[in-house]
């Protein structure tokens, strides 16, 4: 039986396709100081490794995205879970740093396929009825990044850091296995694009050049950016600027992290009941606004209370999480016809932020308070705002580029 795309089995394979990414980098955090041990190497250089994945993670949507709009969905796909097989198999044997860096790499050449999710989604769904499957995708893909940890350090006391990379190779052949069986071809030939030089340049210029694209990925690259500054700099503030133990942290993680989810669900309702997507940009915007500016208060301030802090930064991810669906639908819709290489634009400029949040989060980090992270937060969502208060009117009613055909 194939999934339907108004099936709870599509949405799990969607989910499936964004989430390997999550449990490539998250599951193997616990795994640096034994990896490091077993591979004669220090701890901070078995770091490269998250390195070699993130590098290929951030190219290959954009090989991913113009391969789908030429060849279709579904090889691209399965293309990309082999891919990711393959690497992780060769994480399970590398007998060397060098061979770990070279199959990490492999690794995150595969977990890409982000972008392909959401064309298909696009292939089938149009509007309101896209932002909220695009919604429930987001709340599904959430459980990876949740539970990786706890997962990871459970495979650790079964049977070492290998035994993570196997279960890692596990969950991709279970992906490929389902996109083979279950997985319908959404791109009909005949709205197939060409992929010459020239035309592949012109494709992902018109992102940015596009009126209503470029306003929309601006917010939703500046949404990637608040969600990155709170991951990346979380540990600086939990741990070093609240003192709570590792376990602790996991919990506060967890807990507004669940915020994202909520988020979504929000807002997939709230999509399912025709509410105008400007309106909801508004209102996440605006949680997201209240909620950053609101902790940059309280951390100059003094040194802020948990109690006081968590319910802004809870608020501010559901902000996050509504705003950063609407807004990657909105730029994707006026390229429907280059839909995958859209959705790769939009992915691989959210990863260019995240890198640059991250850096600056933690060079910036004072070793006491919780001010890189925050200001780095509010930084972005106030160039979200501003991007979404000066879009031109020509912005709502931007016309499609005309299509290059096979």
């Amino acid at each position: 039986m194939r999934a339907a795309p108004t099936s709870f089995l599509f949405i799990v394979l969607m989910s499936l396709l964004g989430a390997l990414s999550a449990f490539a980098t998250d599951m193997s955090l616990a795994a640096v100081e034994p990896m490091a041990r077993d591979l004669q190497v220090s701890p901070a250089t078995i770091g490269l490794s998250l390195s070699a994945f993130m590098l290929s993670f951030a190219i290959s949507p954009l090989v991913y995205g113009p391969l789908s709009d030429r060849f279709g969905r579904r090889p691209v796909a399965l293309l990309a879970c082999l891919v990711y097989v393959i690497g992780g198999l060769g994480c399970c044997f590398a007998p060397s740093l060098p061979s770990l860096l070279v199959c990490r790499f492999v690794q995150g050449m595969g977990g890409g396929a982000r972008p392909l999710g959401l064309a298909i989604i696009g292939d089938h769904f149009k509007g309101a009825a896209q932002r909220e499957k695009m919604s429930y995708v987001s709340a599904l893909s959430l459980l990876a990044p949740l539970l990786a940890p706890s997962i990871g350090a459970l495979l650790m006391g079964f049977g070492g850091w290998r035994t993570i990379y196997a279960f890692l190779t596990i969950t991709g052949a279970i992906a490929l296995l389902l996109v083979w069986w279950r997985l319908d071809e959404s791109l009909p030939e005949a709205r197939r694009v060409a992929m010459a030089p020239r035309d592949l340049a012109r494709h992902y210029a018109s992102v940015f050049t596009n009126p209503r694209s470029l306003v929309f990925t601006v917010i939703a690259i500046a949404m990637f950016g608040v969600i990155f500054s709170y991951v990346s700099g979380s540990p600086y503030v939990m741990i070093g600027a609240f003192h709570l133990t590792p376990t602790q942290y996991g919990l506060t993680f967890m807990l507004n992290s669940s915020g994202l989810m909520v988020g979504n669900l929000v807002n997939a309702r709230l999509n399912r009941r025709g509410v105008a997507p400007v309106k909801l940009l508004t209102g996440g915007l605006t949680l997201v606004v209240t909620g950053t500016l609101a902790l940059l208060l309280l951390t100059l301030h003094g040194e802020p209370r948990l109690a006081a802090f968590l319910p802004f930064l809870a608020l501010l991810m559901m902000g996050c999480s509504i705003t950063n669906v609407n807004a990657m639908q909105l730029a994707i819709e006026p390229l429907l016809h280059i839909a995958g290489t859209a959705s790769a634009a939009v992915v691989s400029s959210q990863l260019v932020a995240g890198a640059l949040a991250g850096y600056v989060v933690a060079t910036a980090y004072d070793g006491r308070t919780p001010l890189s992270t925050v200001a780095c937060m509010a930084v972005f969502g106030l160039a979200a705002l501003c991007a979404f208060l000066l879009r031109p009117r020509r912005a709502e009613l931007a016309v499609p580029i005309q299509p290059v055909r096979a």
